[in-house]
């Protein structure tokens, strides 16, 4: 069930869609991961877009059953960010 909420022109709060964010994400993860790994310990444990993958599929499992609600946030590459996440 795809959502996506804009809050601005710039940024879009969406439920993540795996096919099309694991790759970028995993890239994001990748360029900051000696920033993130010391508070995120998932961080350094991620290797591959693969590895987002399956994160993914075990982390929307819950929703999809409507236990829980995940979102991500996409901020416009207009005002620096990656409009594909």
């Amino acid at each position: 069930m795809p959502f996506e909420y804009q809050v601005s022109d710039e940024i879009a709060i969406a439920i993540p869609n795996p096919k099309r964010d694991a790759e970028p994400l995993y890239k994001l993860v990748e360029s900051s991961r000696k920033e993130l790994g010391p508070w995120l310990p998932w961080a350094n444990k991620m290797s591959s877009a693969k590895d987002e993958l399956d994160f993914f599929g075990g982390s929307l499992s819950p929703c999809r059953r409507r236990e829980v609600a995940k979102f991500g946030a996409a901020i416009s590459k207009s005002t620096g960010g990656d409009d594909q996440l």
